[in-house]
């Protein structure tokens, strides 16, 4: 694998791009000067037999549904990129491993913060940079994290000069969260999600829910250090997660909602349990 920087913590960038796809020359490009190597995804479409290498009887007992060959190809596309990484000997425990979608646009100040953010998440074993559903660097229009509570242990992120002046970041609970537009990970992890699949994976890529069921502690970043190219459509958001992905199942309640003395009350008492679940996690 690639390595970017003998001093940083982030041991290579990887973008996910399926061979002959219009990306290459649109959105990839971009991505390489930013020191991000390509691998070849896999084409879920061109795998005759899926249940060979998919569990697709495990999938469909935890989704209700059988997978679609996006989906199939997007998770081994991700699990192959983690296996070389937790397979380099050259990787130390501590090294970060960043992996992006080939229609993911970075934020102008993602070298400026991308260190700075993953030092702050040295507790942590992934981290998602981005959301599927929002541009870079604007908190409020991301309908899938604009809800998701981030602990108050670690300092923000702060830029004098710039906008955004200010990124959280730190860990969540990942009930709602979806997406791997962007996203880190530490090699512990890469391979602790890879033993825990006997050979077959059985989930969608961006099942944050299940990566912390393995027991991985996973963090947030807002806002996002990535946005989607939004005139290019994705295969696994139109066949996986319906609803979930439009706005309508996030929408952000109205001004007089998000004043009120009781919806502020909640969200303190959230932001103080998420807290509590962050300290517990490095005992």
């Amino acid at each position: 694998m690639r390595s970017v920087k003998s001093e940083s913590t982030i041991s290579s960038r990887i973008v996910v791009s399926l061979a002959g796809s219009r990306r290459r020359d649109q959105t990839v490009p971009e991505l390489l000067k930013h020191g991000f190597s390509i691998f070849d995804a896999v084409d879920g479409r061109a795998i005759s037999t899926p249940g060979e290498v998919f569990d697709t009887d495990r999938f469909d007992k935890k989704y209700h549904r059988a997978p679609e060959p996006g989906e199939i190809g997007c998770t081994l596309s991700h699990l192959s990129v983690m296996r070389s990484f937790a397979e380099d000997s050259s990787c130390e425990r501590r090294h970060w491993l960043v992996v992006a979608e080939d229609d993911a646009v970075l934020s102008p100040h993602f070298e400026r913060d991308i260190e700075r953010v993953l030092h702050r998440c040295s507790t942590l074993d992934m981290v998602m940079l981005a959301s599927v559903a929002a541009p870079a660097d604007v908190r409020w229009q991301d309908p899938v994290t604009s809800h998701t509570v981030i602990s108050l242990v670690e300092p923000p992120v702060v830029s004098v000069w710039s906008r955004p002046f200010v990124r959280r970041v730190g860990f969540v609970n990942t009930e709602a969260l979806y997406g791997t537009l962007l996203y880190a990970i530490k090699k512990p992890a890469a391979q602790r999600i890879l033993s825990s699949i006997d050979g077959r994976p059985y989930f969608v890529a961006d099942d944050w829910v299940e990566f912390s069921r393995m027991g991985l502690r996973i963090g947030l970043v807002r806002p996002n250090l990535a946005g989607p190219r939004e005139d290019l459509s994705s295969e696994i958001r139109a066949g996986s997660n319906g609803d979930l992905w439009s706005g309508a199942a996030y929408e952000k309640g109205s001004l007089r909602e998000r004043i009120r003395i009781r919806t502020r009350v909640r969200c303190l008492r959230e932001t103080v349990a998420v807290s509590i679940d962050d300290l517990r996690g490095r005992i």
